[in-house]
This record gives structure tokens, sequence and C-alpha cells, in this order.
């Protein structure tokens, strides 16, 4: 009796987790039942707590649903199963080329600033030319790089368009959050960012562009203007363990004046 309430108590918490991964996409039941090659019906059932998932039928779902991998472990520890472990696909020679590689990128990127950031943008690596341009703004660098731009006692006094910076950073940082049900890392940064002053504000008052992929920089460095655009790629596939935290962000020069200072300036000999 008590084995058999077990299971109902189990598959209740994973269909309410289920259901609210659901609404979050904005599926119906029976969308969702078309794209993960379920019935309706089983759907329904999973979610009333009235069937249990079996492994396979969690991870059709969490492919239909476009679960990110760190997030899974819970639909299937809601199930009653082990969490499969997160890095058994990635060996140690496998995961030295991926360093490597990284490395590699950063050096050539040279001498224009790279840096590789989690998925809050909080810094896990940087090229030379990345730590000489911040010293150059006599402002030490923040662990999480959103936060250096926007804080007042970072390199917020030296950009231009920081609220349109402000905008465009903080809608990331929200789609992170989103993407995960519970985040408190998530939302605990979200609550940094916007308690920095005159944040909050440009939220509201700036309107919403996409410009395109990439984000514009304007930074004023004693009399020059400096125009730089952003790139970021994410490294691995989304269903990558591990790799989907990690993302290749790489600076740009935007006009010729920028790309002749950084010629010059940030690289020291």
């Amino acid at each position: 009796m008590i084995a058999n309430g077990l299971v109902i108590e189990r598959s209740s918490v994973f269909g309410t987790l289920l259901r609210s991964w659901r609404a979050r996409r904005r599926y119906s039941q029976l969308e969702l039942a078309l794209t993960a090659d379920m019935s309706q019906r089983h759907v329904s059932f999973l979610e009333a707590g009235r069937s249990a998932p079996s492994r396979t039928a969690i991870e059709r779902l969490a492919d239909a649903l476009e679960v990110p991998f760190a997030e899974r472990d819970r639909l299937f520890l809601a199930a009653g199963f082990a969490a499969k472990p997160s890095d058994i696909r990635w060996s140690p020679e496998v995961r030295q080329a991926i360093d490597s590689s990284l490395a590699y990128i950063l050096e050539r990127h040279e001498p224009y600033p790279a840096m590789i950031v989690d998925r809050l943008w909080n810094l896990t690596g940087a090229n030379q030319a990345a730590m000489t341009f911040m010293d150059r703004f006599g402002r030490p660098p923040q662990p999480n790089t959103i936060a250096t731009l926007l804080d007042p006692d970072g390199l917020r006094p030296f950009l231009m368009n920081w609220r349109e910076v402000a905008r465009r950073l903080l809608d990331l940082i929200e789609v992170e959050v989103a993407r995960r049900l519970e985040d408190p890392e998530g939302r605990q940064l979200l609550d940094r960012l916007n308690a920095f002053p005159g944040v909050a504000e440009a939220i509201k008052t700036v309107p919403y562009r996409r410009d395109g992929p990439a984000l514009s920089l304007r930074l004023r460095l004693g009399d020059q203007e400096l125009r730089l655009f952003s790139l970021v790629a994410t490294i691995g596939l989304p269903a990558e363990a591990g790799l989907e935290e990690l993302k290749l962000e790489t600076l740009l020069p935007a006009d010729e004046a920028t790309r002749r200072w950084f010629g010059e300036a940030v690289v020291e000999p």
C-alpha cells in the first residue's frame, strides 16, 4: 500500500512538472503528444498522475519541450528515476581537445577581446586582449560580464549607449531564466542588475528593438570613441551535457578608427 502511494505521489509530482513545462512552451496536450509521438490520452494521464512515465517517455517529452539538459534531471527525479550522469559522454581526452580548441580561438582573436562565459555571462576565460582592454579603463572586471558593463563603478560611465545595452542584455538573462522553471541563480542576477541605479528605469523607457544578431557597444576612452559589436556563439549542440552552459563572446571593431586603435593600443609589445 505504501509502495503504491509512493508511485502515485511521484507520478503527481512529475505530472505537475510536465504540465508546467507544457504551459511554458504554450503547447496543448495534443500538440505535445504529436511532437513527442505519443497519444494525447497518454500525455493527459501523465499530467494527471494516473500513469507513471518510463525513461523513454521522459526523454521524448523532454526533447519535444526542448527542456535544457541541465533541467532534465528534475524530470527523472520527479518520476522516481536516478538522474543521468551529466558528463558521462565526455572523456578527459575530448574535454582536453575542447579546451585546447577554445584556447586556440581566444589566442587567434587577438588583438580584439574574446571571452568564454557561462549561461549567465559569468566569466570563465578570456584572451590577453580582453584583460588589457579592461585595464585601460582602470576598472577591475567583475566575475559577471554584464554586471561589469552596467555597474556605475564598472564600465558604465564609459558606455555611451548603456541604456540600450542594458535592455538587450537583461533580455538575454530573462531568456536564460525562462528556460528553467526554477533558476535561483538567474533570478538573483536579474535582481542584482535591476538594483543598479537607473537600470530598472532604462528597461521601462527604452523601447525593445531587434537590431540584428549583434550587440552594439559605444565606449568613450579619453578622446577616443570606440565602436564595437559583440558576437556570441554557443559551444556545443543544445542537448550536449556541460557544453550548453558555455558561450564564446567575441568583440570586433565596427569602424576603421576602432580597428586602428586596437591594433596600436590594446596588445602591449
